[in-house]
């Protein structure tokens, strides 16, 4: 049975069809639509500098902090020497009556240097200016861009695993560094290593 459909006057209207197709060819009149951002244009009349009375005290903090980073980068040597002690580099060897130690202390003077020696412990210790590059009164100050070097006081402690004689130890410095010998108070044919212990 075929079912008519008829709009509010009664006139019969053809069915819509279930299915629609895409039109192939999009008018020339349909595009995106683009809505303009406006530019955003730098102000006439910038705003006033903040006057010091209208900071906080911790703005002001920063301000002065700012500063002062800029004068110590600003410095021809910036000495930041450590209250506590360094401790240089070492070798230890043993030998079948002795040891033998290395300390690495280049750039140093045999004054500045001191040992200390008892039944079973080394102590070296010292002083290490800062190294600077030679000047004259004339040349310019020098940026400093890198401190890595180890200066100031020193101090490295070695427990000797046996006995020493201490009034038999001798030293010498030589090309920056220094080597201690310690002779053994008794042979042992089985060598034990070093222990470095720090004070």
């Amino acid at each position: 049975m075929a079912t008519s459909f008829t709009d509010s006057w009664g006139n019969p209207v053809r069915r819509p069809k279930s299915r629609c197709r895409p039109c192939p060819h999009r008018p020339r009149w349909l595009r995106p639509l683009r809505i303009p951002t406006p530019a955003v244009r730098p102000a006439r009349n910038p705003p006033p500098p903040i006057a010091p009375e209208s900071m906080n005290a911790f703005e002001q903090w920063q301000i002065r902090l700012s500063q002062l980073s800029n004068e110590l980068y600003q410095l021809s040597v910036v000495h930041l020497q450590s209250t506590a002690a360094w401790r240089p580099a070492i070798n230890a060897f043993r030998l079948p009556d002795h040891y033998l130690v290395c300390v690495d202390l280049a750039g140093m003077q045999k004054p500045d240097i001191s040992v200390r020696v008892d039944a079973r412990r080394l102590t070296i210790s010292g002083h290490r200016p800062a190294p600077e590059p030679p000047r004259t009164d004339a040349s310019p100050s020098p940026q400093v861009l890198a401190m890595e070097i180890d200066y100031g006081p020193f101090e490295r402690t070695v427990e000797m695993p046996e006995p020493i004689q201490p009034e038999q130890v001798t030293a010498h410095y030589r090309e920056g560094l220094l080597w201690i010998r310690l002779p053994l108070a008794t042979h042992s044919s089985s060598p034990t290593p070093t222990e470095d212990h720090q004070p």
